[in-house]
């Protein structure tokens, strides 16, 4: 669920993965046996230490490392008895690990050793990708951990938490050649401020596009990812707001999102990550605000246009998902589902009483079922999507994004 990654570092180049390494359970069309040519091979990328790079032009949202993690811990769920710290836990996963394996893992970058030697935790905070839960919880892969950063990234990564993989997909277009890169750290700070953290946890100065432009460029690009911190930080806190909250501050979320996705296509952020969460969160709030501007008995003549809007949406943030997720995701299937019941809600069954009624006595009883209808839709708007527990909240998903 686009969640912010740790991939391979930029000094302290490690070494490419091996023969051996590669065969590692990974799937996807640069390792489906010939399918589709490979997506990408491992080079030398100067500066850099190692990265990938495009062999063949990739499609936006085009799948392009499925992969296995080759070490995975959850400060919870895989704690020994007695208690032990996260390193201690990740050191006895290690020593679990086959010999092989283990060597593949120590070869990855360690940006926080002080010394010449590397231990798991550095390695781990310094190339695994989080996954999704409330405490320590990472996933270390071979492949995927070569992925460089960039303040204007070409793929952004997925955890399958169904299948058990880190997924990477293709955030736009990519040409054959270009450099596959992630990003390492919130997208929405300044570049002094993306620069200062990236260089306090990876210890590395970021040169791409974005950092190397010419200070009047760099200027207006920090004017908009600052604005775009406030904005996602206000959708997030009108998704989170009780449902009575007022139409006003539905209305507002929503003119927040229209506003944030135009400043990502102006900055170059084609995250669909980020557009997945923005645009569901328009269409909760949407239909919160037809609630608060309505009452029940006038939803039958009214809803109609808020029902619509809130199902363009909806249908664009599965959209969205559809190209950072495969479609057995957890946040795909849940998006079809409430698209499939948003749909059967203004369904008016044609039974054999109304087919008995006169044209205008029908009418009347389809408004009727159409207004109880979008009543329950809206109550479930109110109290803040209760259906979608098994999905995170928008306010989680946006501190997800950000957290990094």
């Amino acid at each position: 669920r686009g969640s912010a990654s740790a991939a391979s570092r930029a000094d302290g180049a490690p070494s490419p993965p091996s023969s051996s390494s590669s065969s590692r359970p990974t799937t996807g069309p640069g390792f489906d046996g010939g399918k589709l040519p490979p997506a990408f091979r491992v080079a030398p990328i100067h500066g850099k230490g190692f990265g990938l790079l495009a062999t063949r032009r990739l499609a936006q949202g085009e799948l392009i490392v499925s992969e296995v993690p080759a070490l995975a811990y959850n400060a919870r769920l895989d704690a020994a008895d007695p208690p032990e710290s996260v390193r201690e836990g990740l050191e006895r996963k290690l020593v679990e690990m086959p010999g092989e394996l283990r060597d593949a893992c120590m070869d990855l970058h360690d940006a926080c050793v002080k010394s010449k030697d590397k231990n798991i935790e550095g390695i781990v905070f310094s190339n695994a990708f989080a996954r999704e839960s409330d405490v320590f919880d990472a996933a270390l892969c071979l492949v995927s951990s070569r992925l460089n950063h960039a303040c204007v990234p070409n793929v952004e990564q997925s955890w399958d938490a169904t299948m058990g993989h880190v997924q990477v997909f293709a955030s736009r277009d990519i040409e054959e050649g270009e450099e596959l890169c992630n990003y390492y750290t919130d997208l929405f700070l300044t570049k002094d401020e993306r620069r200062e953290a990236l260089w306090e946890r990876y210890r590395f100065e970021c040169s791409c596009r974005a950092c190397a432009a010419e200070d009047d460029e760099v200027a207006e690009s920090d004017r908009r990812r600052r604005r775009l911190r406030r904005l996602f930080d206000g959708i997030a806190a009108a998704s989170a707001a009780p449902g009575g909250s007022g139409r006003g501050a539905a209305k507002g979320g929503v003119d927040s999102v229209v506003e944030a996705l135009a400043l990502m296509e102006q900055e170059g952020l084609l995250l669909h990550c980020h557009r997945k969460v923005a645009c569901r969160a328009a269409s909760e709030l949407t239909l919160r605000g037809e609630a608060a501007r309505y009452a029940a008995s006038e939803l039958a003549s009214r809803g109609e246009a808020a029902r619509h809007e809130a199902r363009r949406w909806l249908r664009r943030a599965l959209e969205a998902s559809r190209l950072c997720h495969t479609p057995e995701h957890r946040d795909v299937i849940w998006l079809e589902r409430r698209l499939e019941e948003m749909d059967a809600s203004f369904r008016p069954s044609a039974s054999s009483f109304m087919a008995g009624l006169s044209p205008a006595h029908a009418a009347a009883a389809t408004a009727v079922v159409a207004g109880v209808a979008l009543t329950l839709l809206l109550e479930d708007a109110v109290e803040g999507m209760g259906a979608a527990a098994c999905v995170p909240s928008v306010a989680d998903d946006v501190a997800l994004l950000t957290s990094c």
